[in-house]
Formats: structure tokens, C-alpha cells, sequence
């Protein structure tokens, strides 16, 4: 229903902007503020729009186009992922939650259905009572990829989603092999010096690194050049006095530290 702000009478007019191919709407009281419609009988869209007039201004407002659809449509998922434990590593953490949202185009109540499909042999991971929005999963306690499947069940029909999670094999902690610092002793007045570290991995990760200052004299500012490189040149070596530089290599959920140590002696010592 619509209102007029100086209370002249409003004329209603309703119209079909939109039908299927074959379809023959019949709108029963086109000029009442509401109305019946017929003949929505051929599967598809229809958009009606309707204008309002006090005679003065005219608004023609669209409505949220209707759909006919053949038969019931099953549940929708517009949601699927893990939560809380996303990383997950033997001996560890070897729980997870599949998460979930589903919703019925009809509005009927939906039963969740959750299940493993595949697992690393010798597993026996445990699935949990499924709740509307989330389901736990226990005891994966071998590596490897385990594959879930989540149905949503309307009572007409099933929609179902899988999911894999990957449980990783024990981790082995990078190692950093050797550092130099080229030179090691350096005059305030060249300021510089280039650090080299090697590092390992028993898994073969990718490691990223990062160099740190854990002491220095005071009055100094040493500044890294590729600070997340394992090699850098540092500058700004200029104070006299033990400069100690560490490296720090990291995998997925272990770190090494090295430091080493770089003297700067004053000028023509």
C-alpha cells in the first residue's frame, strides 16, 4: 500500500513487464492497490511492476521478479570449509571442524548428513554428530588426505559437497648450517659488511628467513638491505664496538636461530 504526504487520492495501475515464452498472465484487479494473479503455469520468470499517481507525480515501482520453477528444488550450499584446526600435523593436532551453510529455495527443513569418503590406510577417523551449521571430525591420526562428504537432505532431494583435508606427516625443524659475515672485523669508517646463512630443511620446505640486530653499541642503526634474504649486506656500521646479527629460519611450525658476530673498530685501529 502506498501513502500520499498531502493525502490525495492514489490511483494504482499493475502490469506484467515480464513472462515465459507461452505464458498468458492474467491480472485480476490491475487498478486495486492488491491483486490476484493467474496463469503463471509455464516454468520461468515473470516480473510485474506497478505505478502510483495522486494525479500530480507519478512512481512506477518494479517488484522482485516471481519464479515457477517444474518440480521441488533441492538445498543449496553456499558454504564449505574448515575451521578452528586448519593445519594439521602428526603427532599434534589431528582434529578439525567442516563447516557449513545451506538454506532450501522452499524454505524446508533441512537434514545435514555428514561422512568420510576416502582416508589414508590404517585411519579411522570419527565424524561427530553433525550439527545445522558445523560438524567435528576426530582422531586423524595418520597423514595423508581424508575426503568428507556433507548432504543436505530436504526430504525431496539431496545436494552434496566434498571436502579433503590434509593431515601433515611429522615436521623436521630447519637447521641453518653456517653464517659468515665478510669481513668479520670492519673499520667505522666502511661501515659494511655482507652476511651469508645456509640453511636446511629434512622435509625439503620452502623456508623463509629473516635477519635481526639482538645487540649493538649504542648510537648505531644498522639497516639490512634484503632483510628476508639469507644473504644481505648490512650498513651503518659506524660506531665502534660487537655487533651480534641473528638469522631466523622458518617452516610451516618450526624456527631456527643463529647469530653471528661482526666487531667494528674505530678508524686506523
Amino acid at each position: 500500500m502506498a501513502a500520499d504526504p498531502e493525502g490525495e487520492q492514489i490511483k494504482y495501475h499493475w502490469t506484467v513487464k515480464q513472462q515465459p515464452a507461452g505464458a498468458s498472465v492474467r491480472i485480476a484487479q490491475p487498478d486495486s492497490p492488491t491483486t490476484a494473479v493467474t496463469g503463471l503455469d509455464v516454468v520461468g520468470e515473470y516480473a510485474f511492476s506497478v505505478t502510483i499517481t495522486d494525479g500530480k507525480s507519478t512512481v512506477t515501482q518494479d517488484l522482485v521478479p516471481a519464479r515457477v520453477v517444474a518440480g521441488n528444488l533441492p538445498p543449496v550450499f553456499f558454504e564449505m570449509a574448515t575451521r578452528k584446526s586448519i593445519y594439521l600435523q602428526v603427532p599434534g593436532i589431528t582434529r578439525t571442524t567442516l563447516a557449513y551453510s545451506a538454506y532450501d529455495p522452499e524454505n524446508e527443513p533441512i537434514k545435514i548428513r555428514c561422512s568420510i569418503v576416502s582416508q589414508p590406510a590404517g585411519a579411522d577417523a570419527v565424524v561427530k554428530e553433525p550439527g545445522p551449521r558445523r560438524c567435528d571430525v576426530a582422531d586423524m591420526k595418520v597423514a595423508g588426505d581424508y575426503r568428507f562428504r556433507v548432504e543436505a537432505d530436504d526430504g525431496h532431494q539431496v545436494t552434496a559437497e566434498e571436502l579433503t583435508v590434509t593431515v601433515h606427516p611429522a615436521n623436521h625443524s630447519p637447521e641453518i648450517t653456517a653464517m659468515t659475515a665478510t669481513p668479520a672485523k670492519v673499520e667505522a669508517s666502511s661501515g659494511k659488511t655482507l652476511l651469508v646463512a645456509t640453511t636446511t630443511d629434512g622435509d625439503g620446505d620452502n623456508l623463509g628467513c629473516w635477519w635481526n640486530v639482538r645487540s649493538s653499541p649504542v648510537g648505531s642503526h644498522p639497516v639490512f638491505a634484503r632483510r628476508g634474504y639469507h644473504e644481505t649486506e648490512v650498513s651503518g656500521l659506524t660506531v665502534p664496538g660487537d655487533y651480534v646479527f641473528e638469522m631466523v629460519a622458518a617452516d610451516n611450525t618450526e624456527r631456527a636461530f643463529s647469530s653471528t658476530t661482526v666487531k667494528v673498530l674505530a678508524a686506523g685501529k
